[in-house]
C-alpha cells in the first residue's frame, strides 16, 4: 500500500501512480478529475453528479380542438427532442470508491482533510488535497525555468546531464 503522510515533496508522485491506477479501473477518473483540477477554488457539490438525459417523445395521440369545436386526434411527432436532469449513478459510485481509496492511501493531515468531507464526496476530498499539496502550476515553470538557466554540465557531461535530468 502506498501511503501519503501530507507531504507537499511527494504529492506530484502519489498523484502520478494514482491516477494511473484510476484511469486503469475506470477511464472517466481521468475526465472527471481533469474537470475538479482545472476549477479548484469552486466546491465539487451535487451538480457535479448531474448530467442531462435525453427523454423519449411519446408518441401518443394529442387531442386537438378544430374551428368547428370539434376534438380530433393528432399524432405529437413533431415534438423537439427533450431532456431531464437526474443524478449520474456512475459518478456517483467513482466519487464513493475515491473517498474510500483516499482514505486508506493517506495519512497525518491528509486525513484530516478528508475527514472534514462528512458527504463522503471523493471528488471534493481530491480537490481539496490537490489544492493544499500541489505546486501552482506557475511555480512549477518559474522552477524549472531556474533550474534549465542554472545548469552546468562540467567534467563528464553525458553522466552529469543524466544526473541533472533525475534531480
Amino acid at each position: 500500500v502506498y501511503k501519503r503522510q501530507g507531504k507537499k515533496e511527494d504529492f506530484e508522485d502519489f498523484t502520478f501512480t494514482f491516477k494511473a491506477y484510476l484511469n486503469l479501473c475506470d477511464p472517466e477518473y481521468g475526465n472527471e478529475l481533469k474537470m475538479v483540477e482545472d476549477d479548484l477554488e469552486t466546491e465539487v457539490k451535487d451538480e457535479f453528479f448531474k448530467w442531462d438525459v435525453p427523454v423519449p417523445v411519446s408518441s401518443a395521440q394529442v387531442p386537438i380542438e378544430t374551428a368547428a369545436g370539434s376534438s380530433q386526434q393528432q399524432r405529437k411527432d413533431s415534438a423537439a427532442p427533450q431532456s431531464e436532469t437526474r443524478e449520474n449513478p456512475e459518478r456517483v459510485a467513482r466519487s464513493a470508491n475515491l473517498q474510500y481509496l483516499l482514505t486508506i492511501l493517506c495519512e497525518g493531515s491528509a486525513v484530516q482533510i478528508l475527514r472534514r468531507e462528512t458527504n463522503m464526496n471523493g471528488y471534493e476530498s481530491w480537490r481539496l488535497l490537490v489544492k493544499r499539496y500541489s505546486t501552482p502550476r506557475r511555480s512549477k515553470a518559474i522552477n524549472l525555468l531556474t533550474k534549465i538557466m542554472t545548469a552546468t554540465f562540467h567534467g563528464d557531461f553525458e553522466s552529469k546531464f543524466s544526473q541533472w535530468e533525475e534531480d
